[in-house]
């Protein structure tokens, strides 16, 4: 359960992030700012990917203990 609440706060948080990225950009005048909030947002990218990989597996795992 833990890990479902903090990927779906990864995802929110993700998407705040990624939502203020494009804020930033927009008002620019010309110099280097707003993009550094993308690296943020490639740690929680990474970070729900391996997330799901891992559940992905787990369930995996348990349908072939079944059969």
């Amino acid at each position: 359960m833990k890990k479902y609440i903090v990927a779906f706060l990864c995802g929110a948080l993700t998407w705040h992030i990624l939502l203020l990225a494009f804020d930033t950009f927009r008002q620019r005048q010309g110099t280097i700012g707003g993009e550094v909030l993308v690296f943020p947002l490639l740690v929680l990218t990474f970070y729900l990917g391996w997330t799901v990989k891992d559940e992905i597996e787990n369930l995996k795992r348990k349908e072939n203990a079944q059969c």
